[in-house]
């Protein structure tokens, strides 16, 4: 609830996350439809095989889920893949990683523009 309560008061338009078993982006889904923000979730295609019922509470809540079918097709690749879409149209998006992906000594967990 807190990242799309800053993104509202920051002026943002959407939501980008990127989730494997999709609790992520059950909880931003459901942050954007309580503060009316449209929310767009990246997953994997063979998570969204594996978590159907998430993708099917992500979709209930309005998100858009992007189905990400190149490489391994699973979290490591839906990162990317926000990572891109964040950096298309960055001046309207929030973009907010789950959680740590690399083993740096510094953790951008937000990206604010």
């Amino acid at each position: 609830m807190g990242e799309a309560l800053l993104a509202k008061f920051m002026g943002k338009k959407k939501l980008i996350a990127e989730t494997g078993a999709g609790q992520h982006g059950v909880a931003l889904a459901t942050a954007g439809a309580y503060f009316n923000i449209k929310t767009e979730i990246h997953m994997g295609e063979v998570d969204i095989a594996k978590e159907k019922p998430n993708v099917t509470r992500m979709k209930i809540l309005g998100a858009d889920v992007i189905s990400v079918t190149r490489g391994t097709k699973t979290l490591k690749d839906a990162v990317d893949s926000a990572f891109e879409a964040y950096l298309a149209v960055s001046i309207i998006l929030y973009y907010n990683k789950s959680y740590n992906m690399y083993d740096y000594d510094y953790d951008y967990d937000y990206i604010f523009v």
